[in-house]
């Protein structure tokens, strides 16, 4: 017989505070959690299906990157000198998203690739 489950609903600051509280919370800022917050209730509500909180799971699929050009150097992809600032971002995002999926918030971009 399976055990019933309780659901906790979370807050933004809830969500942040579990990753403090698990000592995970050094590989992203307060903001990019915020952003991967926002970003997973959209996809529960797309779902119509609550998500359980897993923090290290959370860590192995997805990173925080400052900038568009340390994404780049985690893909491999290097930047054309005729290049301007979007075409080198849409080509990045391109290479991401072969693998997984990319977007930018206010402090930088993350990235999934579980």
């Amino acid at each position: 017989m399976q055990k019933p489950l309780i659901y906790r609903s979370l807050t933004a600051t809830d969500f942040v505070d579990e990753f403090r509280r698990m000592n995970r919370g050094s590989g992203f800022t307060r903001d990019g959690l915020v952003s991967l917050f926002h970003y997973l209730e959209e996809r529960a509500d797309a779902c119509d299906s609550p998500l359980e909180l897993d923090v290290i799971d959370l860590c192995v699929c997805y990173s925080e990157h400052p900038n568009i050009e340390s994404v780049a150097s985690d893909y491999g992809v290097e930047r054309d000198e005729n290049e301007d600032d979007d075409e080198f971002t849409d080509r990045v995002r391109d290479e991401v998203e072969n693998e997984g999926y990319m977007w930018k918030f206010e402090g930088g971009f993350m990235v999934e690739d579980c």
